[in-house]
């Protein structure tokens, strides 16, 4: 094949990877999960068997479908040279007026100008991300444009040394994610998501499959210790020798820019009361070690759940937070005297004993596959949302259904059912 030489190959473009949609009014809206559109309708129904989630026509343009999946990560490979490209960018109803690295502006073939606007940057980062879905029928590429400073410097690292390693033939398997962020500033604490590429493989093997040389390298490379100096005097000292040797030992004269000598403190330091914090509402509170209100509504409902399906008694309930008495001076035992009572350390670690309570035997679980379980929630239209909350409570440290085994999904499902059966 003699391909043209000034024109540049790559895969079409199939469908877009998007991380909202826009509200009744217009508004922009975040999404938890994926969005795809595409179209290329049979494309989204295979997606949707994988991802769960239902293809609609997308209202806002004709031809086109959406599907909001239920999960929020994606297998995707990485092609080499057709990956990733940024740009700062200024848009308007007439198109795109800027596109510029920070120094050139290519539309025009001038200088950026952004740093001179009354120090305001007009132009927004725009990384375009494009890969494919190889668990998704068909050849072809799609893409994710992100306007975030995170996405920015976090996607191209990752991109690149992906890129790197397909184009020597060794295909990587990564996870595009959505994951989701917070920061305080000015007492107000902000969310917001960032798309990042995660890998199902260790940093040596990555290095092993794109990167040979550098492996090996890394394999053959063995730390020189560091020889320990030698004793002065032969055979050492004894402690007694050594503390003897120092009280006699006159101080240093004091020169005229030396610092001032540390002064001499009482152990018994006090620091003073709580330090105030900002809440997230922006008003101030004082974090004193006693229970919080949210933990104590946690907890008045998971006893309650936990006695009414004769889980647990409000005996086993003082036993799990540690607490002893004797019976004839407790003759009636009550929740709320023991919740009043709790530090907020000691909330937080009853709250987990007795969500432990709650789940479910696994050998009493029916084990269910991510279409498994995707189908279970189509089938009964139960809000997908819930099924992800009781997800989150359960395994709060799980990346999405997918990462959990079969029998974990099917502790989620049997959860789920008593929960909506009690409400």
């Amino acid at each position: 094949m003699s391909p043209i030489i000034d024109l540049q190959r790559r895969l079409v473009e199939v469908g877009r990877i998007r991380m909202g949609k826009k509200g009744d009014k217009g508004q922009p809206q975040k999404l938890a999960t994926w969005r795809l559109t595409t179209r290329d309708k049979p494309r989204l129904d295979a997606a949707a068997e994988l991802y769960g989630g239902t293809v609609v026509p997308w209202a806002e343009r004709d031809g086109e479908y959406e599907l909001i999946c239920e999960t929020d990560e994606l297998a995707i490979l990485v092609l080499p040279g057709q990956a990733l490209s940024q740009w700062y960018e200024l848009w308007s109803g007439g198109g795109c007026q800027r596109r510029c690295d920070s120094e050139r502006e290519i539309i025009t073939d001038s200088a950026c100008i952004c740093d001179s606007e009354d120090g305001e940057r007009k132009c927004k980062p725009t990384t375009r991300l494009s890969v494919m879905l190889p668990d998704i029928p068909g050849l072809g590429t799609w893409r994710l444009e992100t306007h975030g400073y995170y996405a920015a410097i976090e996607l191209s690292a990752t991109a690149s040394m992906l890129e790197q390693a397909t184009a020597r033939g060794q295909l990587i398997p990564a996870r595009l994610c959505i994951d989701q962020r917070s920061q305080v500033k000015d007492g107000q604490t902000k969310r917001f998501a960032v798309p990042v590429i995660d890998l199902d493989i260790t940093a040596r093997q990555a290095l092993g499959a794109g990167f040979g040389d550098a492996a090996q390298r890394l394999e053959e490379y063995k730390p020189t210790p560091t020889p320990i100096r030698q004793q002065l005097t032969p055979g050492g000292v004894t402690l007694e020798e050594g503390l003897k040797a120092a009280a006699s030992l006159e101080p240093r004269p004091r020169g005229a820019r030396a610092a001032a000598p540390i002064p001499i403190v009482d152990d018994d330091t006090s620091f003073g009361p709580p330090v105030p914090v900002s809440s997230e509402d922006g008003a101030v509170v004082v974090d004193d070690g006693t229970i919080t209100d949210a933990q104590k509504k946690k907890l008045n409902v998971l006893v309650g759940k936990l006695r009414d399906a004769n889980k647990i008694t409000t005996d086993e309930v003082y036993q799990a937070a540690g607490r002893s008495y004797e019976i004839h001076e407790v003759p009636d035992l009550h929740w709320s005297t023991l919740r009043e009572t709790l530090t907020k350390d000691e909330a937080s670690d009853l709250i987990t004993k007795l969500e432990m309570f709650e789940m479910p035997a696994v050998d009493t679980v029916e084990p269910l596959t991510v279409r498994q379980l995707n189908s279970r929630i189509r089938r009964t239209e139960i809000d997908p949302t819930v099924v992800a909350g009781v997800g989150r409570r359960l395994y709060p440290n799980a990346k999405g259904a997918s990462s959990l085994s079969d029998e974990e999904r099917g502790v989620i499902w049997l959860a789920v059912q008593e929960e909506l059966a009690s409400v």
